[in-house]
């Protein structure tokens, strides 16, 4: 049930970030109240939050580079997938970004500077994670 609450959020969220680079917190505050009334959450769970706090403090010392909506998305995923389960979305995630940008600048379709949406990646890698478990 948990998986099906993080791919609702997330397929919402991938939208609203590839068309207007926002998220909807109301969303991810429901996903999180979600995962809470299913009663999955456990200490290792609350750790896997700790992901979306250090993208918070990335964004914050990179002055919004990364998204703050990123480390929303993440304290999200981590309530489900737990500490090293989020580091690896967030790996993941990471990995699909850089060889789509790296395709598209080296297509020249966009530049060094261009911004690109983050939370259709984490989608992905969000789907590849549920079928590699099926």
């Amino acid at each position: 049930m948990v998986n099906v609450i993080i791919s609702a959020v997330l397929l919402w969220n991938s939208i609203l970030d590839w068309k207007y680079k926002k998220i909807s917190l109301i969303s991810v505050l429901a996903g999180i109240i979600s995962i809470w009334m299913t009663g999955h959450i456990r200490l290792i769970h609350l750790s896997g939050a700790a992901v979306g706090i250090l993208l918070f403090l990335c964004s914050f010392f990179t002055r919004g580079q990364i998204g703050i909506g990123d480390g929303i998305i993440f304290c999200m995923t981590g309530l489900g997938y737990g500490f090293w389960g989020n580091l690896g979305l967030l790996f993941l995630s990471f990995l699909f970004s850089a060889v789509v940008s790296a395709v598209l600048l080296f297509g020249r379709r966009v530049g060094r500077k261009t911004r690109i949406p983050f939370i259709p990646f984490v989608m992905a890698a969000h789907m590849l994670i549920q079928i590699c478990k099926i």
